[in-house]
């Protein structure tokens, strides 16, 4: 595929000259083809080697592929975090395997910008089902002398995004008005800043894990079972588990509601919408207050996450019903207060702050022990931008970024 995607390129790349790219002149010079295909291999190696050493719970040195002091700092920083959520929770990665691949490239203001696809796939020691995790990562080449660095990095995940709104004061409308397909926009400033909202969240994050090994967080129990059948339930896993990783999702029952995906109008997600589809696939029915027949004809609880809480927690009609709880998570079997189906709701410290900002479906659970069973959540933010069965509190652990959890236990799909 490199060799293809190279050729593809060659005449663009060689009318970049304002890059120093011309095989014909100096001999620190090289082709366009061969300076592709240097930062396709650098961000190929960077990108297994980031993602690798997470699952390995190992430290990465980075320097080889930077130079930048401050991109160093917010890389390695950021690695540390991620790796301490498996470190602090002693979770076994028992088997992974890290898919890199080109997606997209842009080349101006003499710089070379590749944007890859990272497909992550985790075994975690003593479950069955493999989790699963898609994201976009935009990294910029800077070629000097026939060596190629990177000097930008941006990673299409909740967690860049957020700390990108907080670090630019953004707002929730102002945040939210970025436009998710035009990925060139999103760019951090490198600078002591930047780092000190990392450290801080490295705090946070420290503190929530504290908590966790000092007491399982248990809330008082609300286990009474409801009239939700277990089958409508395992409906809504599977069609969740098939589902959040098309670029083109089947319709949860198109009897009722085609598929839009969301993530293609300017500055949406797709994740409420994939909810809604969710509990169709269940066999719950539309509602007056919750459809979705076309852009022009339907309701802002179909797609909005607030809107859709207010929906259902609130709805005593036909349609989908559910109760709002404080989620037990690390705790006893006996604790719990969800079973797989429920909905966890994010709230976060950027973008949608003071309400939540991300639905998730519940479609498994993780248990290192009988004194701690976490939900595993699956979930669709975009094209190319999903988990699968992934650990909650690996995803999403409340520290700086994350402020709170919030279930929506199903009472009824009537």
């Amino acid at each position: 595929m490199k060799k293809i995607v190279s050729s593809f390129l060659i005449i663009m790349l060689f009318l970049v000259t304002s890059i120093g790219i011309n095989a014909n002149t100096q001999s620190n010079d090289i082709s366009a083809s061969t300076l592709f295909d240097k930062c396709i291999k650098k961000g190929n190696d960077f990108l297994y080697d980031y993602y690798h050493k997470i699952n390995m719970k190992e430290d990465i040195d980075a320097s080889k592929h930077i130079n930048d002091i401050k991109l160093l700092q917010y890389i390695e920083l950021k690695h540390t975090i991620m790796k301490n959520r498996l470190v602090r929770q002693n979770i076994e990665v028992s088997h992974s395997s890290i898919d890199v691949s080109y997606y997209n490239h842009n080349i101006s203001d003499n710089k070379i910008e590749i944007i890859y696809n990272v497909l992550i796939k985790r075994q975690y020691k003593g479950c069955d089902e493999v989790a699963e995790s898609m994201r976009q990562v935009k990294l910029e080449f800077a070629n000097v002398n026939g060596f190629v660095n990177i000097t930008d990095y941006f990673e299409f995940t909740h967690f860049d995004l957020n700390v990108l709104s907080i670090q630019k004061n953004y707002d929730s409308q102002n945040s939210l008005s970025i436009n998710p397909r035009n990925k060139s926009t999103y760019n951090f400033e490198f600078n002591d800043n930047l780092i000190e909202i990392l450290e801080h969240i490295s705090t946070k994050e420290t503190e929530f894990f504290d908590r966790l090994e000092s007491t399982s967080h248990i809330k008082t129990s609300e286990i009474e079972r409801t009239s939700v059948s277990s089958t409508a339930r395992q409906n809504m896993v599977s069609y969740a588990l098939n589902n959040c990783s098309r670029n083109n999702p089947d319709s949860g029952n198109i009897l009722y509601a085609p598929y839009y995906d969301f993530s293609d109008i300017s500055g949406a997600y797709d994740c409420t919408n994939f909810t809604s589809h969710c509990l169709l696939a269940g066999g719950t029915s539309e509602s007056p207050n919750w459809y979705f027949n076309s852009l022009s004809s339907r309701t802002p609880s179909w797609s909005g996450v607030n809107q859709f809480y207010e929906f259902i927690v609130n709805n005593t009609g036909i349609g989908p019903q559910a109760e709002e709880r404080t989620l037990a998570y690390s705790c006893p079997y006996s604790y719990t207060n969800w079973k797989t189906g429920d909905i966890i709701q994010i709230k976060y410290s950027g973008y949608g702050y003071p309400d939540y900002g991300h639905n998730t479906i519940i479609t498994g659970s993780y248990s290192p022990s009988t004194y701690s069973y976490t939900p595993r959540i699956t979930s669709r933010t975009s094209k190319n931008s999903y988990n699968r069965n992934e650990i909650l509190t690996v995803e999403y652990p409340i520290g700086s970024w994350v402020l709170d959890y919030r279930l929506l236990y199903l009472t009824s799909l009537w």
